[in-house]
């Protein structure tokens, strides 16, 4: 929804007219004839008419400050953004394919990102050992179904044989390393990595840089220190050789099995084929298994891809200039395939007269594409020629302008970006550059220099198509120079969207100024979030402070790095202390997946929800991040039976609904066990025909024939439940 924006006077002509004959009275009480025929009324009616417009021109805001107004909200609309896809690329030999290598969907171009050296082993099995049992998901992974990585409940994790994720090569392991891409389910949020790192620069502790008189302790250092705990899980690749399992080189970019993300490995050896698992084949096996911590989810794998390339639709802007015979080149050779910051000198005709080596960090690099003795093609777009004339306006020859990135200079000269020119002063070298057009604007000597007649003014960036570069999933792809390698997608292109317009920046910004009063809304009236659904909830946008208990709910769901499945928080509560107010305090309890029967977070997630929300809580308030507290509630029951019914039957069946009953993934916060729900989810099993009597147990106590209370904390878990059946 767009941002609303102020009515500065409501009232409309037929409004100013009455008021005007409603002032006749007082200010001329002999003007009697109030008649349309009047001409004094005709100029009232014509002032009327006049001011209206004025008021409509008073109200309007012009686009130029509503850009400025939501800059103040931190908020700005974003650039044109490249698609990515990955890609797992084959081929009968062993090649490298660097940096740069286009790649084809149709008639949509995209660059590789990464450097893969293609290995000729395929990957042919995939199976999971959740710590107990080995489960073959070949079948589901070339189906391209979600696997789970480590099994659904995995346990175990305190040897070598924790729960780990096999594959299966059917070749030797290349020394030379590989690359795989992992994907996972909830793991493709791109931004997702940045925030994490934002997060863990956010609460580093900055050392002094001096010590206090007879302070001990290590020597001062600028550096800051990351806030990972030694208990929050790490992964390690390891492959088979001699009946033992060896870690080697592993850059893994998943943070854990959370996010997609490329993983790079470089074994020590080729391994050795045995049958391992519940594959019958000997195969040469990888294992990712977790070698410190433990899980708060059950990693989710959506794709695995050998050889990965993970590919940008953007396509850097390329130009072949002309060189003066006799050119002044640089001593040092510019080989094809090199980036360098170069300046360049031109003459009148726009011929390239010299190219000289620059270290001015301003001048960004640009990449060499082919040199001959009359010309030289590079990475670099001429944007146009100065002419000494205020706000000059340039256009590029293709757009739009992936990211809005574009690096311009002229000779030894770099020019700096920004959004406008109003703070730029007269001898500044800025430019206002419109990514979606490939527009530049410049300066008018007073707020910005305006570049020089004769000038030559030479731009570095990426062009892209936006949302068109969105490319289907039965896209056929290729490499054009590398006919020799196979390439197959790993699902969609996505992520490629056009400049976004100042009506929809304002309607993000709109969501995000009122985050709590979409909080509350949801809500309607409840004082918590928790039960309406995971993803309801985070659909809304995350409030930038915790103000209300609402806003600690959201906040928690959505930790950068952590997977929490429910959240629930309290005021006046201190789950350390129960049963006592504790004013001042806000106590927020989060569920994640792990174990499945009774989840219960680990210390680095709650270290980290801890941290997250405490840098976002209000002044004052005292915050406190719990995992729940169980209660096991045990049914002891006696129930008659229809005629004919089979006993065992009716017995096993009370027990699955005892236990569906009391799912603590799905019972909510506090809420008591109330016995005449419980007698009519008896009363309700198939071949039950009445309860003859009901007793209710909470943590091993005495039995009670009434309800069981339950805490604010709390969560009921099933118990070992009695049941016994009577004809």
């Amino acid at each position: 929804m767009p941002l609303p924006l102020q009515n500065l006077d409501t009232r409309r002509y037929g409004d100013l007219v009455d008021d005007a004959h409603a002032l006749i009275p007082r200010y001329a009480p002999s003007w009697t004839d109030h008649n349309e025929s009047d001409p004094g009324i005709t100029l009232v009616e014509l002032l009327a008419w006049l001011v209206e417009q004025d008021m409509y021109r008073v109200n309007r805001i012009p686009e130029r400050h509503r850009r400025k107004f939501l800059e103040l909200t931190g908020l700005v609309p974003e650039p044109p953004r490249a698609a990515r896809a990955v890609l797992s690329l084959s081929a009968s030999t062993s090649r490298v394919v660097p940096i740069g290598t286009r790649f084809s969907a149709g008639e949509v171009h995209f660059t590789n990102t990464n450097r893969v050296h293609i290995a000729v082993s395929r990957l042919a099995a995939v199976q999971s050992w959740d710590g107990a049992e080995y489960s073959d998901l070949t079948a589901s992974w070339q189906a391209g179904l979600p696997l789970a990585a480590w099994g659904t409940d995995p346990a175990g994790f305190d040897g070598d044989q924790s729960p780990a994720l096999l594959l299966g090569f059917d070749g030797p392991l290349p020394h030379y390393g590989m690359t795989l891409w992992l994907g996972f389910e909830r793991g493709g949020d791109r931004a997702e990595a940045q925030l994490i790192a934002d997060e863990q620069a956010a609460c580093a502790a900055l050392r002094p840089r001096a010590r206090c008189n007879g302070e001990s302790g290590p020597k001062p250092t600028t550096r800051f220190e990351r806030c990972t705990g030694d208990d929050c899980m790490a992964t390690v690749l390891e492959c088979r050789r001699g009946g033992e399992w060896h870690a080697f080189q592993a850059v893994d970019a998943s943070a854990g099995l959370m996010l997609d993300g490329l993983v790079r490995v470089v074994p020590l050896h080729d391994g050795d084929p045995r049958q391992l698992g519940a594959f019958p084949q000997p195969l040469r096996w990888v294992r990712c298994r977790a070698f410190q911590g433990v899980p708060d989810s059950a990693p989710l794998v959506s794709a695995i891809a050998v050889n990965a390339a993970v590919v940008e639709q953007r396509v850097p802007a390329s130009t072949r200039l002309e060189l003066v015979p006799g050119a002044d080149l640089p001593a040092t050779p510019l080989p094809p395939g090199r980036r360098a910051r170069l300046a360049f000198e031109f003459d009148a005709a726009g011929r390239v007269t010299r190219v000289r080596r620059t270290s001015r960090r301003d001048v960004p690099k640009v990449r060499v594409l082919d040199i001959d003795a009359d010309s030289l093609e590079l990475t670099l777009a001429v944007a146009g020629g100065g002419l000494g004339i205020p706000e000059l306006s340039l256009e590029l020859d293709a757009a739009p302008v992936a990211d809005g990135a574009i690096g311009l200079w002229s000779g030894d000269d770099g020019w700096s970006a920004r959004a406008d020119l109003d703070a730029a002063q007269p001898r500044d070298r800025d430019f206002v550059p419109d990514p979606q057009t490939g527009t530049l604007t410049f300066g008018d000597g007073e707020h910005g220099l305006a570049p020089r007649a004769g000038t030559t003014l030479l731009a570095a960036y990426d062009v892209t198509l936006g949302a068109a570069g969105n490319v289907p999933a039965g896209a056929t792809w290729s490499a054009p120079g590398m006919p020799a390698v196979e390439v197959t997608a790993c699902g969609t292109a996505s992520g490629g969207a056009d400049a976004e317009d100042l009506d929809h920046a304002a309607g993000r910004a709109a969501e995000t100024l009122w985050a709590h009063e979409r909080l509350l809304e949801l809500a309607a009236g409840a004082p918590t979030l928790d039960g309406l659904g995971r993803d309801s909830i985070t659909a809304l946008a995350r409030p930038q402070r915790a103000a209300t208990t609402l806003d600690y709910e959201r906040l928690a769901l959505t930790v950068p790095g952590t997977r929490v499945e429910r959240a629930r928080a309290w005021a006046e509560i201190d789950a350390n202390s129960p049963g006592l107010r504790a004013p001042g305090t806000v106590t927020v309890v989060v569920v994640n997946s792990l174990p499945a029967d009774r989840p219960q977070p680990t210390r680095c997630l709650l270290d980290r929800v801890q941290r997250y929300l405490r840098r976002r809580k209000t002044l004052g308030t005292r915050l406190v991040v719990a995992g729940p507290d169980y209660l096991e509630v045990t049914a002891s029951a006696v129930l008659a039976i229809l005629p004919g019914a089979d006993a065992a039957g009716v017995t096993a069946r009370a027990v699955v609904a005892l236990n569906g009953f009391l799912a603590p993934r799905l019972w909510p916060f506090g809420r008591d066990v109330f016995r005449a729900e419980v007698l009519a989810l008896l009363d309700g099993v198939q071949g039950v025909d009445a309860v003859s009597s009901l007793e209710l147990t909470a943590d091993g106590g005495d039995p009670s024939c009434g309800n069981v209370c339950v805490g604010p904390t709390q969560l009921v878990v099933s118990g070992v439940h009695s049941v016994e059946v009577a004809a």
